[in-house]
């Protein structure tokens, strides 16, 4: 049920990666070499990953073989929708493009470090958003 619920997801975000694939290079002038649509692929993925897991976080547990339509959605579309969103292969493979294409600047470190920061900083403000609401709602 899992990996069917994930696969009708998968499209869509395949989808809309690629749609977003066609904002890079658009940037103008010192911002011309930052991929944007790989970045906004990237970090739309993760809020959407971590805002789901936090709403399966809250629901009651139940054994990992009897998923609720709920969870198994919401699972579903962490898994498939979000995860054909993210790329990491792109990912990957624009900064080591950047490293060798810019060496002197250091592009692909910025890129790289900066993704990734910026993506965990993003879950640690919505998890703790979330876990802020949780607390205030056991008040």
């Amino acid at each position: 049920q899992m990996l069917f619920i994930s696969g009708l997801f998968a499209p869509f975000g395949a989808l809309l990666r690629w749609k977003l694939g066609g904002l890079n290079g658009k940037l103008s002038g010192q911002w011309k070499w930052l991929p944007i649509g790989t970045l906004t692929a990237n970090v739309l993925a993760c809020i959407i990953s971590i805002s789901l897991q936090c709403r399966l976080y809250n629901m009651p547990d139940q054994p990992e073989d009897e998923f609720t339509w709920q969870t198994l959605m919401l699972k579903g579309l962490q898994t498939g929708f979000a995860g054909c969103l993210s790329t990491v292969s792109t990912f990957v493979a624009e900064t080591t493009g950047l490293m060798s294409a810019l060496p002197k600047d250091a592009w692909g470190c910025k890129y790289s470090f900066g993704s990734l920061g910026l993506c965990c900083l993003i879950s640690v403000a919505i998890f703790s958003l979330f876990a802020i609401n949780e607390e205030d709602s056991r008040d």
